[in-house]
């Protein structure tokens, strides 16, 4: 009770100092930018892989969704599961697991294991990203939070558009296990640097809501899973099953859920702009998502293109995007 109290007591200090603050952001920016540029990384080496394990275009593609689905459905469950353990602990947890699964990604010799291991390593991303803004908070002085929230995105950003960029280089000099490999020493940095750096957290008293969490990662992989069917055409009976097992389980987690500290807080969605904002920024990403997984076969397997160079015209596409945003922001 006493270790409770005395943590309390350090939370509520307005940030690090300024030396460990750096520290901590060195981590923070580190750990994010291995976590995002995965999601990216991978996609101009599916042409490559596919050759190399014998695998269809289809087949491949699931090396790209497998780490986005897990990333996706254990997202919200690690957030509430940081509130209560704390977010460092989850925060470095899960970089262990991305560390250990970009190895076994690395040595993967079929299509099954390779996703497999995205898998786990979707779960690592989870937990890096899920409590990424919340250390943020517990980082920087209160007058400083907007800023370092812009900096965790300008990173996010970046990370992205430097993805094919850099898969292109290794893809040029070596194979695309060193696609993966590569995570492995700047993940045990980060690791390092957070294990020392990384700030506690105030503890919430309310347990861990496993019911909610549980259904709403049913619910989150059974939407997934249903927009994956439709793109896939596989048939009107498995596409309808698919909708309503997805109608079900939010029907349970909305039942389900605290009142108080909602796994899914859907009332959210009342406000009109909030409810803008989520819509739009749900099309865009997929649209850009489904634009970066299709670009490398076309450019590499139809017309012929080099990793490299195919690297560079998607990087350009990525930052011509990032100008285009920012000339937007400056004429609002």
């Amino acid at each position: 009770m006493e270790d409770n109290l005395k943590d309390s007591t350090l939370h509520e200090a307005d940030g690090l100092p300024t030396n460990k603050r750096i520290l901590a952001i060195v981590a923070v920016v580190l750990a994010v930018t291995i976590a995002v540029m995965d999601g990216s990384i991978a996609n101009l080496a599916l042409p490559s892989i596919a050759r190399d394990m014998m695998a269809t275009e289809a087949e491949a593609i699931w090396i790209i969704n497998s780490y986005q689905i897990a990333m996706a459905v254990f997202l919200l469950p690690l957030a509430s599961l940081g509130e209560v353990v704390g977010y460092r602990r989850v925060y470095l947890v899960g970089l262990v697991l991305f560390i250990i699964a970009s190895l076994a990604c690395a040595v993967s010799g079929t299509m099954v294991q390779l996703s497999l291991a995205r898998v786990l390593q979707g779960m690592g991303a989870a937990g890096i990203l899920s409590v990424n803004t919340a250390l943020i908070r517990f980082i920087y002085p209160r007058k400083m939070l907007g800023r370092a929230i812009g900096y965790n995105a300008l990173v996010a950003g970046t990370a992205t558009a430097l993805g094919p960029t850099v898969a292109g280089i290794i893809l040029h000099f070596s194979s695309w296990h060193w696609l993966f490999l590569i995570n492995i020493p700047l993940g045990f940095i980060a690791f390092f640097i957070g294990l020392k750096a990384l700030p506690l957290n105030p503890l919430s008293k309310r347990k861990f809501d496993t019911k909610s969490a549980a259904v709403c990662m049913l619910f989150v992989g059974l939407l997934l899973y249903s927009v994956d069917a439709i793109g896939h055409v596989e048939g009107l009976q498995t596409v309808l099953v698919c909708i309503v097992f997805t109608v079900l389980s939010l029907l349970v987690l909305l039942k389900v859920q605290s009142k108080s500290a909602p796994m899914l807080p859907l009332d959210l969605l009342r406000i009109p702009m909030f409810a803008l904002s989520i819509g739009t920024s749900f099309c865009s990403f997929a649209a850009q998502m489904a634009t970066f997984v299709m670009l490398p076969f076309m450019l590499q397997n139809h017309l012929g293109m080099g990793a490299a160079r195919a690297g560079m015209l998607l990087t350009a596409r990525a930052y011509r995007c990032s100008f285009d945003r920012r000339c937007r922001r400056q004429a609002v």
